[in-house]
């Protein structure tokens, strides 16, 4: 069996669940856990959707982020900001606090992001949100919690939830 110990860390609350995964299983299997909601993001596959309809979701959420974080860029007033939204691709420049690049990534049904901080990961539709399946945290979460990072000392709250 392989061991795979997930945390999760929020101003309310910590916990560290323990999941066991049988080798000879895939990952969209049925998984036991401890926590009955991580069990059921875990279990579930991504939704299985065809081309318009992915493309609609995807490009909903990147310009409903295109939208908060223009609001966001004009809050902190930061002239070595930028953001870009064409063709599927939201390009977040922040000066010297690096470039988020987020796109579609049709042919595997994803968001795509290259965070500054966090590296690439890639988003799959679980549930309702855009969610990186190795932590379990959703594109806005990631976003969040890297802009606080970032902007700690002139940050305004982002609200992308």
């Amino acid at each position: 069996m392989i061991s795979i110990i997930r945390s999760k860390f929020s101003s309310v609350q910590s916990f560290i669940l323990g999941i066991y995964i049988h080798p000879l299983t895939n990952s969209n299997s049925r998984i036991t856990a401890n926590n009955s909601s991580f069990h059921r993001w875990l279990s579930s596959s991504s939704q299985e959707f065809d081309e318009k309809t992915y493309e609609k979701l995807a490009n909903k959420t990147l310009d409903d982020l295109n939208d908060r974080f223009e609001q966001f860029l004009d809050q902190i007033d930061d002239k070595n900001c930028d953001i870009t939204f064409n063709n599927g691709v939201l390009t977040i420049s922040l000066g010297t606090n690096g470039v988020y690049v987020m796109n579609t990534q049709t042919p595997n049904r994803q968001i795509w992001l290259s965070s500054p901080i966090s590296g690439p990961k890639r988003y799959d539709y679980i549930d309702g949100k855009w969610i990186y399946r190795h932590d379990g945290k959703s594109i806005q979460e990631l976003l969040q919690n890297e802009m606080e990072q970032l902007f700690k000392d002139s940050y305004q709250k982002l609200k992308l939830s």
